[in-house]
């Protein structure tokens, strides 16, 4: 029987699981490796596109709680596969007391944008 590659780049005859595994642990390792760097890449992007901070009070993009005032707990950057980025934000929401309460809200940049527009606004912080 002839050796067959099946898609790995491996062929499947010729390696022992033993070396399979192996070239798995290495891989892997790399592959954590990358993805820490993407998430830094990723936060650090973020950070510096997202017109909010961490602690910031702004008004609320979107959703259930449009309009509302909010406190900004996170800030998170993804690069989208479709040569994208977009920031995302979330916190919690006031209560009409000023307290926080433990209703969450979050958006993202596209969010943003749109409310921005339909309110005909230039900022939504404070």
């Amino acid at each position: 029987m002839e050796n067959e590659n099946n898609g790995t780049g491996f062929e499947s005859l010729s390696i022992s699981p033993d070396k399979i595994l192996e070239q798995l642990k290495i891989l892997s390792a790399k592959k954590r490796n990358c993805q820490n760097n993407i998430d830094e890449l990723e936060q650090t992007l973020a950070n510096i596109l997202c017109p909010f901070k961490v602690g910031d009070d702004i008004t609320i993009c979107g959703y259930s709680h449009a309009g509302k005032k909010g406190k900004v707990e996170k800030i998170k950057g993804r690069y989208l596969e479709w040569d994208e980025f977009r920031w995302f934000i979330s916190g919690y929401v006031y209560k009409k007391n000023g307290g926080l309460s433990k209703m969450g809200f979050a958006f993202d940049s596209g969010a943003c944008a749109r409310y921005l527009k339909e309110q005909d606004k230039e900022k939504i912080y404070e």
